[in-house]
This record gives C-alpha cells, sequence and structure tokens, in this order.
C-alpha cells in the first residue's frame, strides 16, 4: 500500500468533503522542508507538500484530485525526477502541475538565437524555464466530448 507524501494529511481530509485549496504547493530540493511548512502557515489557502526525491514519486498516494499544482524545485533533484513528479501528480488527479525551478536567475534571458543553427534549430535554451502541463482529455461533470 503506498502511503501519503509529509504534510499531506490535512490535504487527504479535505478531499473526502470536497473542499479543495486554493493551490496544492509540492516543495522539492535544498530546503523542502521549510518551505513546505511556510505555504501551510500562510493565511491563504494552499498546501505545502515535500517529496524529498529518494523515491520513486509514483510509491506516493498524492491526494491531489481536482487540484491546481506548483512543484517548487530548487538545487537536488534532476529534471527526469521533476518530469516523474509532474507525472505522478497528472495521473493522481491533478487539474494542473506548473514547475517552478527556484535556482534560475530571472534576470538571464531563457533562449539565445544562432544562426549559424540550421533552421528550425536555432533558438537554444539556455537556462531551466517555468512550464505548466495539464491532464489531457478530462470531461468534467459527465459531459460528452462534441
Amino acid at each position: 500500500m503506498t502511503r501519503l507524501p509529509p504534510f499531506a494529511l490535512p490535504l487527504a481530509e479535505r478531499q473526502k468533503f470536497h473542499n479543495l485549496p486554493y493551490l496544492v504547493v509540492v516543495c522539492t530540493g535544498r530546503n523542502c522542508w521549510p518551505r513546505a511548512r511556510r505555504w501551510n502557515a500562510s493565511p491563504n489557502d494552499c498546501i505545502g507538500l515535500v517529496y524529498k526525491g529518494g523515491e520513486p514519486p509514483n510509491c506516493y498516494s498524492w491526494p491531489v484530485s481536482r487540484c491546481s499544482c506548483v512543484v517548487e524545485w530548487d538545487t537536488g533533484p534532476t529534471a527526469e525526477q521533476i518530469t516523474r513528479l509532474i507525472s505522478a501528480l497528472l495521473q493522481s488527479g491533478a487539474s494542473c502541475v506548473v514547475s517552478r525551478p527556484l535556482f534560475i536567475d530571472p534576470d538571464k534571458a531563457p533562449w539565445y538565437y544562432d544562426s549559424e543553427k540550421p533552421i528550425g534549430s536555432r533558438w537554444i535554451q539556455t537556462r531551466e524555464i517555468v512550464q505548466a502541463f495539464a491532464a489531457a482529455n478530462l470531461l468534467q461533470g459527465g459531459q460528452d466530448a462534441a
């Protein structure tokens, strides 16, 4: 049987009554525990969870059904681990997931143009960027696809 990630028990209890939070923030990487505590102590309606990264994310039962999620990641986990975490959140029913790398320099351009490269390969990514993912083919309220 899978277990809940750290700090997820209040969210699991709220799910029983369809009382969804405004946002679920999954903190991972450096300082993930204090960041999750800070989200949980804030007066807004957000829940902070922790993904330690030592185990595959699908070994946890993520109670994020119908929730909007943000993955706040700092140095530590690889991009592949973050991709697996996002996939696990979407498979658990999250309505959308945004990855937010905290270690990027927002003043540095995320892309540069290299005119020496062939057409279609000229824009080169230079740093991680904020990305959003949504579950595909979800029908709400039993509506049929037109």
